[in-house]
């Protein structure tokens, strides 16, 4: 071990004078944290990621000793493993299988030219025949066969070469091959393999030298193909590959004034960049082993402290600009529009907007959301929108620019579902058109991995066909007129095949019918709980329905079938609001111009808006509202809510005139708005000639007080 530790001595000497020319980010950043120390300080071990934890398998410790030590992360700290069998630095190792591979290796013996196997509770020997035994190599798995690229494969003090064979062993045979050569000596190179192709970063290739060579190499053929070099030689470093992007972080690189790097290099268009990314603890020789966007990197020499062992646990994350957004839904509303896009998982978005009357661009900062309303736009006028993802990394691709027009459009459709096998009809009432003729209908249909969304003409119902048992459908019914588009009615419902459960959903005032299809000899257990997980129903029945007693909210409904062939079952969200009836509204008049609002309890609303004239003065939960008009001529409306729906308005016309000396308040009018209103016990009928006796008599009282001269020019 001491002659190994000269020797890299010697090549830290050799290296220190090469040249580097410093690039600049491209948009990247390489955010960075420490995480909990390894238990003891080490360099030079293999790592991997096994049932959702990371392994870190021997190694050398400080004063370079070898260790046989397996260290596992899980839940945020470091627990002992099983040990190896004998002591091991320098390995390669993989996951294949549901097994770890551990590939060659160096120890007090010698180069270990052998696999062991640890299948999740002990290690043990597979091979020990490898036809050149290496350390330092590449080592990675394909088609069930485990590759290992170049490597280290003498121990004294030398300076000759590494490897460049090609070995492999297959798993199938239980036997090694040796198929080709690299495009030059390989050691300690740092690499990536993504599933189909191997990236390789520098790397030791003899004679004191490092590699400013970069390859891909193919397995699937057995090719190779260079990209553009390093603009200086690097190795023992660490490698990851992420959205495209192949970076590396750490190992012996330097720049032309013999400074050592401790950042992050990337390739990105064409040519390799320096970002402004430090490492916390500059290394070489580091385990690392690459989740997600996240390379994590342990152990190593610590190239601060004099290339001594360290026990540094780091956490280096690729963040790039977001992806280009798209518009999964737009909607021309009355004086509003609506958009909606798929999440790109970042940060948030703007929206740039601007209209065909007023070309100059706003922009809003809308934040972490996949959806926005505009509104108090002008009908008739076309509006232009664009949506811009930001995230630490800046501004991504914006989406593409669409353009609508406000206006008034037909009510949202009312939307049930049959399930059938491999299919279902979805079925619409007609909603009310908006005042034009429906045109027909769009039918948007959505999972987890597609959407699309077809016209069906000016239909009632649609039958989609090949749909994929077990897979939660959302299908959105959008009626249209030459206005624009209604709201979607949606349902939500898991496609079955034969034999399975179809379940349909009838929303009424006190609750939910659910129904299915029936099957002999079945019994069916039906549980809803709310969207905390609290169960509301359970039971056990043989017939195909059930109303649910529940409150206005968001649950999860699941049916289990079983007979005699066993047990299907399905599950299914259900959001459960009605359309609020309009509020029947009273009112009476205090001092000072005080009108007091009090309205019944609206099956459905859980608040209620207050709007004088059109604006929206107030959101209240109670069932009344006092507010002091100014003089002149008002209209209120009163409207029952849910978080889905809105009631046509109730409305009243009031007038208020300012005398000179005091005030007066005549009811001008009272606006029914579709539904009978009553007040008092009374008819409308009744009520209406009251009110027309009233206005009468004040009237008349005007005209007197006019002709008395009491109150000079000022009138009622």
């Amino acid at each position: 071990m001491r002659v190994l530790c000269s020797i890299r001595t010697l090549l830290l000497l050799l290296l220190v004078g090469l040249s580097f020319v410093t690039l600049t980010s491209g948009g990247l950043i390489f955010p960075t944290s420490t995480l909990p120390n390894l238990p003891i300080p080490l360099s030079q071990s293999t790592a991997v990621y096994y049932n959702g934890s990371i392994y870190v398998i021997g190694g050398l410790t400080s004063g370079a000793l070898f260790v046989s030590s397996v260290y596992v992360f899980q839940n945020g700290k470091w627990i002992d493993g099983p040990p190896l069998p004998f002591h091991l630095a320098e390995a390669g190792g993989v996951v294949l299988n549901n097994n770890i591979y551990v590939v060659g290796g160096l120890n007090e013996s010698g180069i270990f030219g052998g696999i062991l196997v640890f299948n999740g509770n002990s290690w043990y020997t597979i091979s020990t025949s490898m036809p050149v035994p290496v350390y330092g190599a590449v080592v990675f798995a394909y088609n069930n066969q485990i590759y290992v690229i170049g490597g280290m494969n003498t121990t004294g003090f030398t300076l000759s070469p590494p490897s460049r064979l090609i070995q492999v062993y297959s798993l199938n045979t239980n036997s090694w091959r040796i198929i080709g050569y690299a495009p030059e000596p390989m050691g300690y190179s740092g690499y990536y393999f993504n599933g189909n192709a191997l990236y390789v970063v520098g790397g030791y290739i003899g004679y004191a030298s490092g590699s400013n060579q970069v390859y891909m190499y193919f397995p699937s053929n057995n090719t190779w193909v260079s990209l553009p070099p390093l603009k200086t030689n690097v190795y023992a470093n660490a490698v990851g590959y992420y959205g495209g992007i192949l970076y590396g972080v750490g190992g012996y690189y330097y720049n032309s004034l013999g400074q050592f790097i401790p950042g992050a290099i990337y390739y990105m268009n064409t040519s390799w960049k320096l970002s402004d990314f430090n490492e916390n603890i500059p290394t070489v020789y580091s385990a690392y082993v690459q989740v997600g966007n996240k390379l994590y990197i342990i152990g190593g020499l610590d190239a601060s402290k004099g290339f001594v062992a360290t026990s540094a646990f780091q956490e280096v994350s690729l963040i790039l600009p977001p992806p280009k957004p798209v518009i999964r839904f737009a909607q021309a509303g009355n004086n509003s529009i609506s958009l909606s896009w798929y999440d790109t998982n970042t940060s948030g978005y703007y929206i740039q907007w601007w209209s065909s009357i007023d070309n100059n661009k706003s922009t809003i900062n809308v934040g972490n959301v996949s959806s926005y309303l505009f509104i108090n736009l002008t009908n008739g006028v076309t509006y232009y929108f664009r949506i811009i993802p930001y995230n630490q990394a800046g501004n991504g691709t914006s989406s593409d620019i669409i353009s609508l027009t406000p206006g008034a459009v037909p009510d949202s459709p009312s939307v049930k579902v049959i399930v059938g096998d491999r299919n279902a009809t979805v079925i619409w009432s007609k909603p009310y058109n908006g005042g034009f003729p429906i045109l027909g209908y769009y039918l948007t249909v959505k999972t987890d991995n597609s959407s699309y969304t077809i016209n069906v003409g000016n239909v009632s119902k649609y039958t989609l066909t090949n749909l994929t048992p077990e897979v939660l459908y959302e299908v959105m019914v959008v009626a249209y007129n030459k206005l624009g588009n209604s709201s979607p009615g949606i349902v939500n419902f898991v496609a079955l095949t034969t034999a399975s459960i179809s379940v349909s959903v009838y929303k009424k005032v006190n609750g939910v019918l659910i129904s299915w299809n029936k099957t002999e000899n079945t019994t069916y257990n039906l549980l809803i709980s709310d969207k905390k997980g609290k169960i509301i129903v359970n039971i056990t029945t043989t017939n195909t329905s059930y109303f649910a007693y529940i409150p206005y909210g968001i649950y999860n409904v699941t049916i289990r079938a079983t007979n005699q062939v066993g047990t299907n079952s399905t599950s299914f969200p259900i959001v459960f609001y009605i359309p609020p009836f309009i509020p029947l509204v009273k009112f009476s008049i205090g001092n000072n111009s005080i009108l007091n609002l009090k309205w019944n309890n609206v099956t459905g609303a859980t608040f209620y808006l207050v709007y004088v004239n059109t604006t929206l003065i107030a959101n209240v939960t109670t069932d009344s509202y006092s507010l002091n008009l100014t003089p002149g001529f008002h209209v209120i409306r009163v409207v029952a809510a849910n978080p889905i729906y809105n009631s046509s308005p109730a409305s009243l016309g009031i007038l208020i005139q300012q005398h000179s000396v005091t005030s007066s308040i005549t009811t001008i009018n009272t606006i029914i708005d579709t539904v009978t209103t009553v007040m008092s016990g009374i008819n409308i009928k009744t009520a209406v000639i009251i009110i027309a006796v009233v206005i009468v008599v004040l009237a008349i009282i005007a005209f007197l007080l006019r002709r008395g001269g009491g109150y000079g020019a000022a009138g009622i």
